[in-house]
């Protein structure tokens, strides 16, 4: 029973982090909106600081860069 569970999870998982678009109409639709701004404020207003909306957006928003970056401060912090 134990590694049936395992692998649903892993499979799961796996599914899970191989998107980068964000899964819901609602969270595509904010992800495209900071997206947007960002790219306005990079290209039109010419200020480096909308390129951090847009990093933002990608990491609160993409599954599989917001899994990375959680299995790698997971793995960072498991070493202490």
């Amino acid at each position: 029973m134990d590694n049936d569970y395992e692998k649903t999870l892993a499979s799961l998982s796996g599914q899970t982090l191989s998107r980068w678009l964000p899964i819901g109409y609602v969270r595509k639709i904010l992800f495209l909106i900071l997206l947007l701004i960002g790219f306005y404020g990079l290209f039109v207003l010419d200020n480096l600081l909308y390129l951090l909306i847009i990093f933002i957006a990608l990491i609160l928003f993409s599954p599989k860069i917001a899994g990375l970056v959680a299995f790698g401060l997971g793995r960072l912090l498991s070493k202490k």
